[in-house]
């Protein structure tokens, strides 16, 4: 599976000295979803689903906050991620460049000061990824299996020059 290839966050973000990385879905201000996340981790949840009817329930549930889900997949939040981004941009300590994902929609902007904001695309439906690069500060987005090749045929290429 996909999901062996990455490590377990116990954060929704990550700094790397003047890097950014995060998930994306604690930044927006009306995020009812987050309730509802620390809800089901909680202990009472683990109690109450043991309960009998609790996969009724749980059925239910999900059917309805998958169809919230898709109506809301439909609209990007763009003009309330850039605010967001220019708050961070303007806190002390802040970074040069802000990284997400969660939404699946490819932005950048490249701001005067040089600080770079970006969203991730869909690389699972896309099979795109960002690369990027710290002395420039930009990010390329490229197919992942161009990268896997490239990376591949470099590593070839090295073992030979070794020997």
């Amino acid at each position: 599976h996909h999901r062996d290839a990455f490590t377990r966050a116990e954060c929704d973000e990550l700094s790397l000295g003047d890097l950014l990385l995060m998930h994306g879905d604690t930044c927006q201000k009306n995020a009812s979803h987050l309730r509802f996340r620390w809800w089901v981790k909680s202990e009472l949840a683990h109690i109450l689903l043991h309960c009998p009817g609790a996969a009724a329930y749980v059925r239910h549930l999900k059917s309805k906050l998958e169809r919230k889900s898709r109506a809301r997949k439909h609209s990007f939040p763009q003009a309330e991620l850039s605010a967001y981004a220019t708050g961070r941009f303007e806190a002390e300590n802040s970074p040069r460049t802000i990284i997400m994902g969660h939404f699946h929609h490819p932005l950048q902007e490249k701001r005067r000061n040089g600080r770079l904001f970006a969203v991730l695309p869909d690389w699972k439906r896309s099979g795109e990824i960002g690369l990027w690069n710290p002395d420039s500060n930009e990010l390329s987005i490229k197919k992942w299996r161009s990268v896997a090749k490239t990376d591949l045929q470099h590593s070839k290429t090295s073992k030979h020059r070794d020997k």
